[in-house]
């Protein structure tokens, strides 16, 4: 599995309180980059565990990993008191006749107790690659306080039918 997970995103939340976050030339990583009309910190990772056949991230190959990243914006407010996670990227699925794939975003709080969940619908191969483009938004807004994790699983069914099991997963942390 592939992840982007620095020393700098576990950082971040502590930077962000002592003084503004400053994004140099020098920096410019996509997991800190964000545009610059937007609040709040941009995480970019992939789902792609070796030998997988469904993968999340962006621009879904024939046989392999996606070639890009999917993105998880913070969307935090302007006063930094509260964030509504925004995830979006392509789920792809490959040889996917029949096989149903989803994904699930899990809200944790700093030891990694759930305090929220949202899943998104589900993709249904249709023979060969399936790509199914996802854009999930928190239908709340966290207390930045409280929110401090997040955990995207990929789910599909290609071992059981109708029976969703984790795939792979990603932690983004605040």
């Amino acid at each position: 599995m592939s992840t982007s997970i620095t020393r700098q995103q576990r950082c971040r939340k502590t930077l962000r309180r002592v003084a503004a976050v400053i994004v140099t030339a020098g920096v410019a990583s996509s997991t800190l980059a964000a545009p610059a009309s937007a609040v709040g910190p941009v995480d970019s990772f992939t789902i792609s565990l070796y030998g997988a056949w469904t993968h999340f991230g962006n621009g879904c190959t024939i046989a392999g990993p996606p070639a890009g990243t999917a993105s998880l914006d913070w969307d935090e407010n302007a006063a930094q008191t509260t964030v509504r996670p925004h995830l979006t990227g392509q789920i792809c699925i490959q040889d996917s006749s029949g096989v149903n794939a989803r994904v699930k975003i899990e809200f944790c709080d700093q030891n990694w107790v759930p305090i929220g969940r949202q899943i998104g619908g589900i993709a249904t191969g249709n023979g060969g690659l399936h790509v199914a483009n996802v854009d999930l938004r928190s239908s709340t807004r966290f207390s930045s306080a409280l929110m401090h994790h997040i955990r995207v699983v990929l789910l599909d069914d290609r071992a059981v039918p109708g029976t969703f099991a984790e795939v792979g997963s990603s932690a983004e942390w605040y």
